[in-house]
């Protein structure tokens, strides 16, 4: 049964944090402005934060699944440090040029794979998530599972911006 409980979700690289290219070591981790403070005001709301992230440095052998699932415990451990958490993060190692690791990828932004999926673990329903990213393949994976999208705002800040859409569309 679906629960009235609500999600943000966020796209990982130049979302919430500095993308690097192929990110993935502690040591590169940054936190974009006002991410954790963000997090936090939505912990207290009791709005679940889940990461939908395309990672093709998977399918590239940059690096493996187990290394992306170590920098995201790395993530929650730096955020509990400001009481705040990501309820989950949803990986797609995938990606088309490099076929190796799975020829018949479902799952990539701008499919609407990741979102269906947390959808369901979750029990939400689309009408109590909301969107952010900063590409067009997460506008598009938005669109394909009709969610609300936004892109990350460049002038004004992640805190602000996701304040402004919990008091005017999730109330």
């Amino acid at each position: 049964m679906k629960n009235k409980k609500k999600a943000f979700f966020f796209d990982r690289d130049n979302t919430l944090i500095k993308d690097n290219g192929y990110t993935y070591k502690i040591k590169d981790l940054k936190f974009l402005s006002y991410v954790k403070k963000t997090i936090k005001f939505l912990n207290e709301k009791n709005i679940y934060v889940i990461v939908l992230t395309n990672q093709s440095g998977i399918a590239r052998g940059y690096y493996k699944l187990k290394d992306v699932k170590f920098f995201h415990q790395f993530m929650n451990h730096e955020l509990k440090k400001t009481k705040a958490k990501i309820d989950d993060f949803l990986i797609c190692g995938c990606h088309p040029n490099f076929p190796k690791i799975n020829t018949n990828c479902k799952c990539r932004k701008p499919s609407k794979s990741m979102i269906i999926k947390a959808l369901n673990k979750w029990s939400l329903k689309k009408e109590n998530v909301f969107m952010i990213g900063d590409k067009y393949t997460d506008k598009l994976a938005a669109k394909n599972a009709k969610i609300k999208f936004q892109y990350k705002s460049k002038k004004n800040n992640l805190y602000n911006q996701v304040k402004k859409i919990v008091l005017k569309k999730f109330n």
